[in-house]
């Protein structure tokens, strides 16, 4: 990896809150907390050390206690950085 790129573990972050996010600015969120259940990604490019980029999610599907979200990081240039397809999971309350 090249010292003027972020690692991929970076990019892997950037994708993980914004699908969360994507969810409860469409839909609203009062059912409690929610965990990543999975997270699969294609990383086609690294952006550079203190490149500005654009993080950006957005919802899919509700399955019972899962959701399915997608998100997206573009850079700079607007090109396609990285894409992510998330599945959270709703916690059942403890009783």
């Amino acid at each position: 990896m090249p010292a003027e790129e972020v690692s991929a573990e970076v990019m892997w972050a950037a994708l993980d809150c914004p699908s969360w996010f994507g969810w409860q600015c469409v839909h609203g969120w009062n059912e409690g907390p929610m965990l990543l259940g999975r997270l699969a990604a294609r990383i086609d490019s690294l952006p550079r050390a203190g490149e500005r980029c654009v993080a950006l999610g957005w919802p899919l599907v509700r399955e019972g206690r899962k959701i399915h979200t997608g998100s997206a990081v573009y850079g700079e240039d607007g090109k396609l950085k990285a894409v992510g397809r998330s599945t959270w999971i709703v916690v059942k309350p403890v009783t």
